[in-house]
């Protein structure tokens, strides 16, 4: 399970300069732009954490 702290690990990935992953009440703190690489980035890496965490639950 992904705590909040890695949550906003992957988000930089997308949206370097994201500094919470609260709900602020506000578009221009809620809302950031991405790049497409960037978003692929943090698919993947979310992607390979998941993989790694079943392979190590696997060798328990």
């Amino acid at each position: 399970m992904m705590n909040e702290q890695t949550l906003l690990k992957l988000a930089r990935l997308a949206v370097p300069d994201i500094e919470t992953m609260k709900e602020r009440k506000s578009d221009r703190l809620d809302f950031h732009e991405a790049h497409v690489t960037g978003l692929a980035n943090a698919i993947r890496a979310a992607y390979d954490m998941g993989w790694r965490d079943e392979e190590e639950a696997k060798r328990r």
